[in-house]
């Protein structure tokens, strides 16, 4: 079965399962689709290997994100990072009515204090944020890979920190070895992606 089948399949069943909130389905409309799909794949093209530990900025309930990776590459463990206590619920109802292994652990924060501290970054080699927007911005370390996304959508008050170019994303956040940069062009916006590290 295709990858996208099987996550359809199983959002179904959830939905069956569980009164589930309107924003699950949110997360599964067509721009959010095409842009986890093209993150996924620009991160499994670029960085080579499997991963022990990966963090997700503002994860939403990172349901797309999760299973495409799982499905092109092995991650041992995810943390995922969200100020909205309900989309971690989400995500765990997600997993237990499929039936799924929660390798993950879920934490109600604001990213911007914790990830103040270097080493915090450095428990992981891989860090993801698919919500640059929506945030001030995290600057990188030595150590892990970023893979950062973000767009020129000003529509949206939570919108606080969108871009033009991407280019911007590498500068702001102190990306300078640099893997991936591209922009995809969306029904209202257009969405961009560093993937990279610092030297």
């Amino acid at each position: 079965m295709e990858v996208m089948e099987q996550i359809l399949g199983r959002l179904s069943h959830f939905q069956f399962v569980y009164d589930v909130r309107p924003n699950v389905a949110e997360s599964f409309r067509p721009d959010h689709l095409k842009s986890k799909k093209w993150l996924v794949h620009e991160i499994c093209k670029h960085v080579k290997g499997n991963f022990k530990r990966v963090a997700v900025l503002g994860s939403w309930n990172s349901i797309l994100l999760k299973e495409l990776l799982e499905a092109r590459t092995s991650v041992e463990h995810w943390d995922f990072y969200d100020i909205d206590h309900g989309c971690h619920r989400d995500r765990d109802m997600y997993c237990e009515s499929n039936q799924l292994p929660k390798n993950y652990n879920s934490f109600q924060t604001d990213v911007k204090d914790l990830f103040a501290h270097e080493d915090v970054h450095k428990q992981y080699d891989l860090i993801i944020n698919p919500s640059c927007e929506h945030m001030e911005d995290i600057k990188a370390v030595k150590g892990p890979v970023y893979a950062l996304t973000s767009n020129n959508y000003e529509g949206i008050k939570e919108h606080i920190n969108t871009i033009s170019k991407h280019e911007e994303l590498a500068v702001k956040n102190g990306i300078n070895n640099i893997a991936y940069e591209g922009s995809l062009e969306l029904t209202n916006y257009t969405r961009f992606c560093t993937i990279g590290s610092v030297k």
